[in-house]
């Protein structure tokens, strides 16, 4: 799709944000922001409740999304994985967490970021997250016509950061 515009919505503590994008052919437009403060409710879905309020509020014609995932639904572990390419560092990522986290491999959704490539080792820093805290927090945008875009952390960007980057953790 050459011209696809979506919202990025960010759950925080006391406010949820929202900032419309454009994307046209490579380019990054920013449309529209917003933010909103929580409501706290008693008897709901805090979560679900706000979320829908303020999409229904600022942004009620978009039907695409990109979500952060709440970082504590996330597990996060900093590995090393005694391979060098790629791919075979991918194919064995969720086998060198599994012992990491406290669900079964197979209820747990597991992505990573590499930020450092040695001889015969690549670290990474992984999030895990169970299956049912990802559709706990994708379901108030369940509808016939929306399409969710990607979810993420905060903490993956962040990490996608160090890699792009290039900085030394030992140098923070």
């Amino acid at each position: 799709m050459l011209n696809q515009q979506y919202l990025v919505i960010d759950y925080g503590t006391t406010h949820i944000k929202g900032m419309l994008v454009s994307d046209s052919f490579g380019t990054i437009s920013i449309l529209r922001t917003e933010m909103l403060p929580l409501v706290d409710i008693t008897g709901e879905d805090e979560y679900e409740y706000n979320l829908v309020r303020f999409i229904q509020s600022f942004f009620p014609e978009e039907k695409n999304f990109i979500l952060n995932l709440p970082t504590d639904k996330v597990i996060i572990r900093d590995i090393v994985i005694p391979l060098e390419k790629e791919n075979a560092v991918w194919q064995a990522l969720p086998f060198a967490v599994e012992s990491l986290l406290p669900y079964p491999i197979e209820t747990v959704s597991v992505k990573g970021s590499i930020w450092k490539k040695e001889e015969d080792n690549t670290s990474l820093v992984t999030f895990s997250s169970h299956h049912n805290d990802i559709v706990q927090t994708v379901l108030p945008l369940k509808r016939t016509d929306t399409q969710l875009k990607s979810v993420y952390t905060d903490l993956y960007s962040l990490a996608a950061i160090i890699k792009q980057h290039h900085i030394n953790i030992d140098e923070m």
